[in-house]
């Protein structure tokens, strides 16, 4: 990694890394999201315990490296690992990442784990608690864990050295293309905006197209069987610099955050992923969002697209009627670009991996 030239970094696994990752090591596979039945045996056990062989094991690997920080992505295993590599090396400096928050952003809206969210609560705070440095997503998120743990954390979020030359969309008076990248958080919402872009879209006598990338094979098998007059183009899996490219030729793109009560964290504290990749698209953001949440707030400060707070039908065609007649210039997403993924971001992180604490 370039901007991070002087910091020679070794990566650790579970599952086993893509091709030509420079410098990984395979650890062995999760513990926790195995079949259902397997994992509800494990994955209590190691909440509840503290403790399992695999874990210990894939820290004793880490410390055989004999490096000089030790840096952990707060998911899952991770915070296990991490407290094992504070335990059994306190005298190395630990650094924790955290883009979701594990409690309340991960465990408490899932079907198969909200019962087990209170048992991730003590590891999470001991993690956070140790840790020499933390940094974490969001601003909300840096608030949530002073207030909820008194933790001091930095934000850092991902790096964007410079906006790619992308090709402006076909002007296709006959068709509406909209795009969407990553995970859907619930797909009630966005088939709900399926069906306000279908009207409206019908309403001025044009067709939809949905272009949907790294969406997983049950969504798309759903939102097929939804409404077959909809033309859906799926891509399982892109490059960035691919999924951008075919992005940027849509009319706009859609992010959403659920809209359950049990999100209400989530929607605060975290930060979709998938912005970053619609910033270098450079197309106008239809934001599915209750208010507050991370994403509504990227909307306002940024200008770069409209915030929908409903899931009525007349008000979301309403919503794709303005998007639709936006016209951002390219320097707005520039001014997005160095303010949430400038340069500032790898400073910071190499402060994080070179100052002693």
């Amino acid at each position: 990694m370039a901007e991070l030239e002087d910091v020679e970094l070794t990566w650790f696994h579970l599952r086993k890394p893509e091709a030509g990752w420079p410098r990984s090591v395979y650890l062995g596979e999760p513990l926790i999201g195995a079949p259902i039945l397997r994992d509800l045996l494990i994955t209590p056990r190691i909440w509840l315990a503290g403790h399992h062989p695999a874990i210990e094991g894939w820290a004793k690997q880490i410390l055989a490296a004999r490096a000089d920080v030790h840096w952990v992505v707060g998911m899952n295993e991770g915070f296990w690992v991490g407290n094992a590599l504070r335990r059994l090396a306190p005298k190395i400096p630990l650094h924790v990442s955290i883009h979701d928050d594990q409690e309340q952003g991960m465990f408490r809206r899932m079907h198969r784990y909200w019962w087990m969210a209170r048992m991730v609560c003590r590891p999470v705070r001991q993690l956070l608690k140790n840790a020499d440095g933390v940094d974490v997503i969001s601003d909300g998120m840096q608030d949530y864990y002073q207030r909820q743990f008194g933790v001091k954390s930095i934000v850092i979020r991902p790096f964007i050295a410079r906006l790619p030359a992308v090709s402006s969309p076909a002007q296709d008076s006959n068709t509406v293309t909209i795009g969407h990248i990553g995970s859907l958080y619930d797909c009630v919402p966005f088939l709900k905006f399926l069906k306000a872009a279908k009207c409206w879209s019908f309403m001025l006598k044009r067709q939809l197209r949905v272009v949907l990338i790294g969406l997983s094979r049950p969504l798309i098998k759903r939102i097929k069987a939804y409404n077959e007059s909809i033309t859906v183009v799926d891509h399982p899996n892109l490059p960035e610099s691919e999924a951008v490219q075919h992005l940027a030729r849509c009319d706009f793109v859609y992010a959403m955050y659920p809209f359950a009560r049990n999100a209400r964290v989530f929607r605060t504290t975290s930060f979709p992923t998938k912005l970053s990749t619609y910033v270098q698209s450079q197309r106008p953001i239809f934001a599915h969002t209750p208010e507050p949440s991370t994403l509504a707030a990227f909307i306002k400060d940024t200008g770069l697209g409209v915030i929908a707070s409903e899931m009525d039908v007349n008000t979301l065609q309403a919503k794709i009627g303005q998007i639709m007649q936006l016209n951002i210039e390219q320097r707005y997403y520039e001014a997005a670009r160095e303010r949430f993924y400038g340069t500032w971001n790898i400073a910071r992180m190499h402060t994080c991996l070179t100052t002693r604490q």
